[in-house]
């Protein structure tokens, strides 16, 4: 009996026990979640705080999306988010900031949904905004596009240069100069020779890419000719006022002629957050709060794959004066300049993504300071993973 008796005692003592060490657990665990949980509500508190602080040094405005997936057109300033708000990771984007900030930028931004889901640098910076000025022109030849024939060729609107252009140069057409496959390789201002280009006559309009800034300041001059208005003053008008840019303005845009070539290129300087609202505008289709600013089909064609260029790294393709791309399964196309800035749009998480960096001078250029291609590209697919869609 004393045994069974001391057996049960000890079965006994060993159910008291497992059963003090499983309440000891449960209350642990529910101090970890606790714990977890005021951690996770503190980070929120303080990147709400973080981005609020940032709303009042940058002009933005704080506010909430009121539908997930629609496009919220900024006001006279800009509306900035939680990620979370828009299903964005805070954490994720925290690494492509750390990525940023040993870049030499001077600003990037990170619009999803129409709201500001990451600043860094200055957006209200104004810098050179270098070959984006091309994308600037596509969108006037759009709202000028009922006017404007593609098709003639530049020897019908009489075009010549320094050096007299071939009876073969003169046949290419307004759309082969927008795609940059004009075959007119005439010393071009705001540029120089590359090792890379083609001799003269080498190869006919239409059938060969070549990224030429002699095709991207002869457009200009087409432009002003044909419509009888300045680039700049049209761009002030139909663009920079209607999307109400903060920091535009005609005093920030520059003809540049030199004597290798009779005509200019026409130079931007810009802001980033300027910049975001051009890529909006382009995101929606040419459309701005209801308003068709740039005809529909001409925002599709000048940003699909017209030509096949397959330098890679956001230069895989080019449609009219903006470049394409595909990330994963996904469509996109950018504004790019030199310093390796670029507008990003990717309609299919409605992104918008600025990167400024001025690229300053060629010492800038020989002592490494102006930042890599494949390190923007790099800070680009870092920001993408932060996105509930990933590649």
């Amino acid at each position: 009996m004393k045994g069974k008796h001391f057996l049960t005692t000890i079965v006994a003592s060993t159910f008291i026990l497992s059963s003090l060490l499983y309440l000891k657990s449960c209350i642990q665990t529910d101090k970890v979640a606790s714990d977890t949980r005021v951690h996770k509500e503190d980070r929120t508190q303080t990147q709400t705080n973080l981005i609020k602080e940032r709303v009042k040094r940058n002009d933005f405005v704080y506010g909430t999306p009121a539908v997930t997936g629609k496009i919220t057109f900024p006001g006279k300033n800009w509306t900035a988010t939680l990620p979370e708000n828009v299903g964005w990771s805070s954490l994720k984007l925290e690494e492509a900031k750390s990525f940023y900030e040993n870049l030499n930028g001077d600003a990037l931004l990170v619009i999803v949904d129409g709201f500001i889901i990451a600043s860094w640098g200055d957006p209200n910076k104004v810098i050179s905004a270098a070959s984006m000025r091309k994308s600037f022109l596509s969108s006037l030849f759009g709202i000028h596009s009922e006017k404007i024939d593609l098709t003639r060729t530049i020897g019908e609107l009489g075009m010549d240069d320094k050096e007299i252009l071939t009876k073969q140069e003169k046949e290419a057409t307004l759309a082969d100069l927008l795609t940059s496959r004009s075959g007119v390789y005439h010393p071009a201002a705001y540029t120089n020779k590359r090792s890379d280009q083609p001799l003269r006559g080498e190869h006919e309009h239409g059938t060969f890419f070549f990224y030429n800034n002699w095709d991207f300041n002869a457009l200009g001059y087409i432009f002003n000719n044909i419509t009888g208005n300045d680039l700049f003053t049209e761009f002030n008008n139909k663009i920079a006022q209607p999307l109400s840019m903060q920091d535009f303005k005609l005093e920030n845009t520059e003809y540049r002629f030199e004597s290798k070539s009779k005509y200019p290129a026409y130079l931007f300087s810009t802001s980033a957050r300027d910049d975001a609202r051009f890529g909006l505008l382009y995101l929606t289709k040419g459309n701005w709060n209801g308003t068709q600013i740039v005809p529909q089909d001409w925002v599709a064609k000048s940003t699909s794959r017209l030509v096949e260029t397959n330098y890679g790294n956001g230069y895989a393709g080019y449609g009219y004066l903006w470049w394409v791309e595909k990330i994963g399964d996904a469509d996109v196309f950018l504004s790019r300049g030199n310093g390796a800035q670029y507008i990003f749009v990717d309609p299919s998480r409605n992104l918008v993504v600025v990167f400024r960096a001025d690229p300053g001078s060629l010492l800038n250029k020989w002592l490494g300071m102006r930042v890599k291609e494949m390190d923007s590209w790099e800070l680009l697919q870092l920001i993408i993973r932060a996105s509930p869609r990933i590649p």
